[in-house]
């Protein structure tokens, strides 16, 4: 019966201030009719491939470097923010910094009954889960995330918790400390069509959107699969 054409998404927006984000669906499908066949496995590719001779590019959610100038104190761990300005745990309002507004862009996404958010950043992130370490994460007096935000806003943000707050499947890493896919999108069995959704959204309390949303986010998914071992046929 033919293709449904694609959805185009270019120049597509979103805004953290009016909670609105990006949405659609992708359907996989295989066609397998061997008696043989396992079920395959989908994952975000983490990592450049070739297939066939032609470059598999990974999945990443990339902007241009914005400099900007802080709007409110910045407190977080010890890093090197701007390449000539060594390292700093203290800004104060008016600094001039170093942001990647794709650094406060999430990823959502569900399929049947399982949920997953990914982030996937530039260098130089200030404001997200993932860069500073575990043991100062939710700490707000060491994680720009908490502190940008309590002082631009001049109230108090509730300290977030790891085990009820944040999504049980969050990921900052495509690929696992072996460097092997991580991120599962779905499984395939027979010739059965599975549909995946992607959410993409602005986390409103990042210091990266707050200051540095710059013109433009890029965003690529790539996806890669692997035979299920360990559902074999009898």
């Amino acid at each position: 019966e033919g293709m449904l054409p694609l959805t185009d998404l270019l120049n597509q927006s979103t805004s953290a201030k009016d909670g609105t984000y990006i949405e659609f669906d992708i359907y996989f499908k295989r066609v397998d009719n061997s008696e043989l066949a396992k079920d395959v496995l989908v994952y975000l590719n983490g990592e450049d491939y070739y297939s066939e001779d032609i470059l598999v590019p990974h999945t990443k959610i990339t902007s241009k470097k914005e400099y900007v100038t802080l709007k409110a104190d910045l407190t977080c761990i010890e890093r090197n923010i701007l390449e000539d300005n060594g390292t700093k745990t203290s800004y104060k309002a008016g600094d001039k910094i170093a942001l990647h507004s794709s650094n406060a862009m999430r990823l959502g996404i569900v399929q049947g009954q399982t949920e997953k958010v990914i982030e996937l950043s530039n260098n130089y992130n200030l404001g997200s889960y993932a860069t500073d370490s575990e043991e100062l994460m939710y700490k707000a007096d060491s994680n720009a995330m908490y502190t940008y935000y309590n002082n631009l806003k001049n109230n108090s943000l509730h300290k977030l918790n790891y085990q009820t707050d944040l999504p049980s499947e969050y990921y900052t890493s495509l690929v696992d400390q072996e460097g092997k896919n991580q991120i599962l999108i779905c499984s395939l069995k027979g010739n059965e069509a599975v549909k995946v959704t992607f959410k993409l959204w602005l986390e409103g309390w990042d210091a990266d959107c707050f200051d540095g949303i710059g013109e433009q986010i890029s965003v690529q998914l790539s996806f890669v699969q692997k035979e299920n071992m360990t559902n074999q046929s009898n």
